[in-house]
């Protein structure tokens, strides 16, 4: 029940968000310019990390990707990203971990989130992917 209630919030979630353009599978990104309300800022300090699926991604200028993806509480879970370059590709690797200062209970939630990713070269024709 679990599994079909985290699709539903998953589908819902990309629905409000107009089209996915760019995906885990490499597929083109879209361009975005401007904040998004949903950007977490990147975390060295977290505990408890895992690797998390990200939905979708955009690109806000030539150097810059964003991310889309679920995270736990922003009260009590934060984000970080591993980026690999290559010629022909950029390998985006989530990581979601409990904060240094979290509350001992945390309310189980999915919050919809995003991370602004800056790149050493410019994005051109490489595939955005995850592992």
């Amino acid at each position: 029940m679990l599994v079909g209630l985290g699709a539903m919030l998953i589908l819902s979630l990309i629905g409000c968000n107009g089209p996915v353009s760019g995906d885990s599978e490499g597929h083109p990104a879209e361009t975005t310019t401007g904040m998004s309300p949903t950007d977490v800022q990147p975390r060295d300090d977290l505990a408890d990390e895992h690797a998390v699926e990200w939905i979708r991604s955009e690109q806000p200028s030539d150097r810059e990707i964003r991310v889309h993806f679920l995270m736990g509480n922003p009260k009590c879970y934060g984000a970080r990203a591993q980026v690999r370059e290559t010629p022909n590709a950029i390998e985006i690797t989530l990581i979601e971990g409990r904060l240094p200062d979290a509350p001992e209970n945390c309310a189980l939630v999915a919050a919809e989130a995003s991370m602004l990713i800056t790149l050493d070269m410019p994005v051109a024709s490489r595939r955005i992917t995850q592992p």
